[in-house]
């Protein structure tokens, strides 16, 4: 600061370059204290190393299943062994994951494996901050058709803690046991108790849900989705393994029996804006996708488009004909058409204008030129013109 007080009264006593690097010296000092003790650097290897809980989830990760970790009861609600950007750089699809696009429905579905249908409250730490809080499972079969296959937990933390659903308590197993996982705090907790940076965490288990259902699969049978009222009660009372709930769907007159051997679903191709399945069945069904249904998805079956329903109240949902068909989700919004579109012409549109002053500079420059030769010899000119 006393140097800045300085060069601002030295304007006359510098050249305008040594004023415009001693300003820029002046603001590297100044942001290299402030960031410094903020700011430890690692190997890249070394952060992202992950604990054994983690590198048997990135092991897993082909199977599509989604995770949910929990805190120790007194660590913030990140410190787990998946810290927040770890599962993006490894491959693990958390539940509790941050998401920049903030899905509402997806976080009442959150609040129905808890049994209750409030309306949400913003900022609320279990459901709608940035980073979730802890809550507990009391609806089994909807962690099921979430694909909820992995649970990581503290090992001295019984399972009925978060699996409150007793019947679901039966379907899950422990598979590993993590001696000494660790976390990353990106800021430091209330009264320093925790500070910034790594942490060795207490022993953490991982538990598998054998009843989760896959990311993509096959029903025969479809209902038109209930009220808003009435849809936690009826998802509670439906076997998603059968029957998909579809939002703006009407049945359509002789619909097929259900068949005796379901139809298979296999994903060929997982991205963030495409998913390719090959789906084969012996009858006509719904394919569905437990992914968030979001405005810009298109369905594809063989090249062909299908209407994209929205599938249990949050998820997607397409009909299929019976046979061999190649079924392909791709995210293509029509505002980001029309953005490409208004760029590209606007990136054009500014190349013109630009071309075009500097082709008016050049002709203005070059009469400018022929002016002065004239002014310094108006004789000579005049006599080329009349030779010429």
């Amino acid at each position: 600061l006393p140097l800045a007080w300085w060069l601002l009264g030295q304007p006359a006593r510098l050249t305008r370059a040594g004023l415009a690097w001693a300003w820029i010296l002046v603001l590297l000092a100044d942001l290299w204290a402030l960031g410094e003790p903020l700011v430890a650097v690692h190997p890249e290897e070394d952060i992202f190393a992950g604990s054994a809980s983690v590198r048997f989830l990135q092991e897993h990760a082909g199977e599509h299943g989604r995770v949910l970790d929990i805190n120790c009861p007194d660590m913030p609600a990140n410190s787990t062994p998946l810290w927040p950007n770890l599962p993006l750089a490894v491959g693990v699809e958390p539940v509790r994951g941050y998401n920049p696009m903030d899905v509402l429905r997806y976080k009442e579905f959150l609040q129905f494996l808890t049994d209750q249908d409030q309306p949400l409250q913003p900022l609320d730490r279990k459901l709608t901050s940035a980073i979730l809080g802890t809550f507990p499972i009391k609806n089994q079969s909807l962690a099921d058709l979430l694909g909820v296959r992995y649970l990581v937990q503290p090992a001295d933390m019984p399972l009925e803690t978060i699996i409150q659903d007793q019947q679901g308590q039966k379907q899950w197993q422990r598979v590993l046991t993590d001696p000494a996982p660790r976390t990353y705090s990106f800021i430091p907790a209330e009264g320093n108790e925790h500070p910034a940076g790594f942490q060795t965490l207490p022993p953490y288990v991982v538990y598998e849900n054998h009843g989760a259902l896959p990311r993509a699969f096959v029903v025969p049978e479809a209902a038109p989705l209930p009220a808003r009222a009435d849809i936690l009660a009826a998802l509670k009372n439906n076997d998603f393994r059968q029957r998909v709930f579809l939002e703006g769907w009407t049945p359509a007159p002789g619909r097929q029996p259900a068949p005796e051997k379901p139809s298979q679903a296999e994903i060929q191709r997982y991205q963030p804006n495409q998913v390719v399945i090959q789906v084969n069945g012996p009858a006509p069904g719904y394919l569905v996708l437990a992914d968030v249904w979001f405005p810009g998805w298109t369905c594809f079956v063989d090249g062909q488009p299908v209407p994209l329903y929205r599938a249990d109240y949050v998820f997607r949902a397409v009909e299929v004909p019976a046979g061999s068909h190649r079924v392909t989700f791709t995210l293509a919004p029509p505002s980001y058409r029309w953005g490409k579109i208004i760029s590209s012409m606007t990136a054009l549109l500014v190349l013109g204008l630009t071309g075009l002053a500097l082709l008016r500079r050049g002709q203005t420059s070059f009469f400018r030129a022929a002016t002065a030769r004239e002014r310094r010899c108006p004789r000579s000119l005049a006599v080329a013109a009349r030779n010429a």
